[in-house]
C-alpha cells in the first residue's frame, strides 16, 4: 500500500543475499537513478523498489525464512483500518496526529485507536508518529536546503528544542550533524 515500512513492520532481521545478479542489477540501477535528476526518476525508483521487494519476498519464501512472523503478521496487513492509519499518518505528518484526530480520520474510536495499533504492530501509535516525523525530517534535511526550524514545522513539531531532543533520541545524532554530513563529504572529495 506504499504506507508502511514493510520489513521493519514484519520485524525481519538483516540478512544477506549472495550471488544474485538480478538483485545486484536492481540495486545498482536504483542507486544510479537516485543520484540523477532525469525525467522519470521517481517512476523508475518506485519500479526498482517494487522489484527489489518482490525479489526479497520470493527469496524469503523460497528459503522458508521467518515463516512464523509472516503468518502472525500477514492478517494485520490486510486490515483496512490499520492500512488507513499508516496511510493517514504518512500523508499528514505536519498535521495534528493525536490519537483522537487519527481515530476521527480512520473511523475508530479515540479510546480504541492506540490499543488497536499496538495490538497489530507491537508499537505505540504515538511512538510510530514520532518515528515517521523524524524519518521525514531526515529526508528533508538531507535533500533540501531548508533550515531546521522550517523542517520542524513541516513535520508537525512546533517546538524546535523538543524536535532537536527527539531527533537525537530517535536518530542517534543531532539534526545539525546530519545536515552538515553532505557538506563534509564534498570537502573530502
Amino acid at each position: 500500500y506504499n504506507a508502511i515500512d514493510f520489513f521493519s513492520f514484519m520485524e525481519f532481521p538483516a540478512f544477506e543475499i549472495e550471488g544474485n545478479d538480478d538483485m545486484n542489477f536492481l540495486v545498482s540501477n536504483l542507486l544510479k537513478e537516485n543520484q540523477g535528476s532525469d525525467l522519470g526518476k521517481t517512476l523508475l525508483l518506485e519500479s526498482n523498489l517494487v522489484s527489489i521487494v518482490v525479489m526479497l519476498l520470493r527469496y524469503v519464501i523460497d528459503k522458508r525464512m521467518f515463516l512464523q512472523k509472516i503468518a502472525l503478521k500477514s492478517d494485520a496487513l490486510t486490515d483496512v483500518r490499520l492500512v488507513n492509519i499508516f496511510s493517514y499518518v504518512g500523508k499528514n505528518l505536519s498535521a495534528d496526529l493525536s490519537n483522537a484526530n487519527i481515530a476521527k480520520h480512520v473511523e475508530l474510536s479515540k479510546e480504541y485507536v492506540g490499543q488497536f495499533f499496538k495490538k497489530n504492530t507491537g508499537m505505540n501509535l504515538q511512538e510510530y508518529v514520532k518515528t515517521m516525523r523524524i524519518s521525514k525530517a531526515v529526508e528533508l534535511i538531507t535533500t533540501t536546503n531548508k533550515k531546521i526550524q522550517e523542517i520542524c514545522t513541516m513535520v508537525g513539531i512546533d517546538d524546535c528544542a523538543y524536535f532537536c531532543r527527539i531527533f537525537r533520541s530517535v536518530h542517534g545524532s543531532t539534526a545539525k550533524q546530519v545536515q552538515q554530513r553532505p557538506k563534509q563529504m564534498k570537502k573530502l572529495r
